[in-house]
């Protein structure tokens, strides 16, 4: 589930009637969120936080939109502190910690990033989503044996694994492994699967991701994928374009737009060097 899914579920939610004075402040928040405008849905969070009045899970959405907000701002103690509150509420609440876990990274406070992740990792140990989410987490701490351990579970059947484990291999020095069971090349990601391989030039996997059946995140996976796989090669003369394009056409929340952005920020600093 992305943020903006989350927050869109709340706003219909919010139609129950007799909610609390605090709930529409709390949807304008989500309303502000949502159009990315972080300094409204922080101050309509924390109206919303401060009438004393929302049920406990109304706090937690609340801290945890306002946590989003404030990471987008890049103040980040502000953000850990309130998924933090999110976690006192719902311990076991893993966006909240799957987002604890980058703002420590993002403070280069990796021993409490990697504590958040053994947190995670305990958390519903069989759930496909979370594994997903933790694999992810362990590729962005650099963690590459961990994340391939993870994403070798689900890649015979899931795609998007099969590419984060590639991408691990790729890193690791270590071959790469066949494409799922039920690959069929003309289904979307498998274009991604097939330049991956070799098999599909960049172009290829552009038309694919334009086509009538494609969907809106394909146009983002279509340059970030591959910009991964050149990133893990070294060849970041390839990789820039395509994290630059990323940026422009992922999502506002979504972790590729987000590591789109980390990797053009350390392409930048080699250069400066």
């Amino acid at each position: 589930m992305k943020r903006t899914a989350l927050a869109a579920f709340l706003i219909a939610a919010s139609s129950i009637p007799g909610v609390c004075a605090g709930y529409d402040d709390l949807n304008s928040g989500i309303s502000a969120f949502n159009a990315e405008q972080n300094d409204s849905a922080i101050s309509w969070f924390t109206k919303a936080l401060e009438a004393g009045d929302l049920v406990p899970d109304q706090i937690r959405i609340a801290h945890l939109n306002r946590g989003f907000s404030y990471n987008r701002k890049g103040e980040t103690e502000k953000a850990i502190a309130d998924f933090t509150a999110v976690l006192a509420i719902k311990p076991h609440d893993k966006w909240a910690l799957s987002e604890r876990v980058l703002s420590y990274l993002a403070l280069q406070d990796k021993k409490k990033a990697v504590a958040d992740l053994a947190l995670l990792a305990a958390l519903n140990p069989n759930d496909p989503a979370a594994a997903y989410i933790l694999g992810c987490l362990n590729w962005e701490l650099g963690r590459h044996a961990e994340s391939a351990a993870i994403f070798s579970r689900q890649a015979n059947t899931n795609e998007y694994a099969w590419l984060w484990l590639q991408l691990n291999n790729v890193t690791l020095g270590e071959p790469m492994t066949p494409p799922p069971a039920r690959y069929q090349a003309d289904l979307w990601p498998n274009p991604l699967i097939a330049f991956f391989q070799g098999k599909a030039t960049q172009d290829d996997v552009m038309s694919a991701a334009q086509s009538p059946s494609a969907a809106q995140e394909h146009a983002c996976e279509a340059n970030f994928f591959p910009a991964m796989l050149h990133a893990a090669k070294n060849e970041m003369s390839l990789a820039e374009p395509l994290f630059s394009e990323a940026v422009q056409r992922c999502e506002s929340n979504s972790r590729e737009r987000s590591i789109s952005r980390q990797q053009l920020e350390k392409i930048t600093a080699k250069a400066e060097k």
